[in-house]
């Protein structure tokens, strides 16, 4: 009897333990169902992931090339930067030999007119120079001729590139 009570017992533990791994096995199946559930939306995850990776590489690329693109440009803007300011420089300076110029022969062409005078008095009152002394005075008047005729050049080309021809 006491074997029988012995086994009874042990019959009873080991349906109360058989009870009680059908429940743990309910729970891990249930367990294993979520975590099936969430690895399931985990590798979706991964799969947006790597399609946004690869959009923001595609997008990384265009935006190099782009910098690429924009610091060529911006090195040929200030090439031209460099040359208009040169350009700009260079007009300056054109401008100031032109002026120089134009007061250089005014001023010249003065004393030259003077000179021409004096010389057309000198050889009015002619009679009692000599030969020589008239030859002289020739030469004096063609020298004063031809640099007048050089100033006026001058002021035609000065006039020309300023943009107005000068007629006097």
């Amino acid at each position: 009897l006491i074997l029988a009570n012995k086994l009874e017992e042990a019959n009873e533990d080991i349906s109360a333990k058989n009870i009680e791994l059908l429940h743990q096995q309910k729970m891990i199946a249930e367990q294993t169902e979520k975590l099936n559930s969430i690895h399931q939306a985990i590798l979706e995850k991964n799969r947006q992931l790597e399609t946004e990776k690869e959009a923001v590489l595609d997008l990384s690329e265009y935006l190099y090339e782009a910098n690429q693109t924009i610091t060529l440009m911006h090195g040929e803007v200030e090439k031209s930067k460099n040359e208009i300011l040169q350009n700009n420089e260079l007009l300056t300076l054109n401008n100031e030999k032109n002026n120089l110029i134009g007061i250089v022969a005014h001023d010249l062409k003065s004393p030259l007119n003077q000179i021409k005078g004096l010389l057309t008095i000198l050889k009015m009152s002619a009679e009692n120079l000599s030969e020589e002394t008239m030859s002289y005075l020739d030469m004096m008047e063609n020298s004063t001729s031809r640099l007048t005729d050089m100033i006026a050049k001058i002021l035609d080309v000065e006039a020309i590139e300023s943009k107005a021809l000068n007629l006097t």
